[in-house]
Formats: C-alpha cells, sequence, structure tokens
C-alpha cells in the first residue's frame, strides 16, 4: 500500500516536465516488469496462447486507458 501513493506522486512530480503520454508509458512499462520479475521469481511459466485472449486484451487496453486520464487528471489535480 505504500508503493501506490508513492506513484501517484512520481507521476505527479514528472507530469509537470514531461508529457502524460510518456508518463503512462512508463507506469505501464514498470507494472509489466514488476509483474514479470514476480513470475520469474515464483517460476510460473506464462502460457502466451490463454495470455492473448480477447477479455485480456480488452484489459489491457482499459488499463491503459485508465492511467492515460488518470495522469493527465494529475495535471490539475493537487495531491493531498
Amino acid at each position: 500500500m505504500i508503493v501506490l501513493p508513492f506513484a501517484d506522486a512520481l507521476s505527479k512530480h514528472l507530469v509537470v516536465s514531461y508529457p502524460p503520454e510518456q508518463v503512462t508509458w512508463m507506469r505501464n512499462l514498470c507494472h509489466a516488469l514488476l509483474v514479470l520479475a514476480i513470475l520469474v521469481a515464483q517460476r510460473q511459466s506464462v502460457r502466451w496462447r490463454e495470455m492473448f485472449t480477447r477479455a485480456h486484451i480488452f484489459r489491457g487496453l482499459a488499463f491503459v486507458t485508465m492511467t492515460a486520464s488518470y495522469v493527465t487528471a494529475l495535471i490539475w489535480m493537487p495531491l493531498t
């Protein structure tokens, strides 16, 4: 629970200097690397055929859209 507010504050700080699209891309890249590291640490095999179903693709697009909207809103929203 400590990581989420830190990520939001870092995004708020970065969106002042960088475009929201770039900050969103970096957040999603960090999320993907974190999940990949967890999978490798647990020695889980990734089943690529099962991974790219329509529902997973839709969920991924929805996640990117939500993150982009949130990071863009951070331009105007104060952090409490």
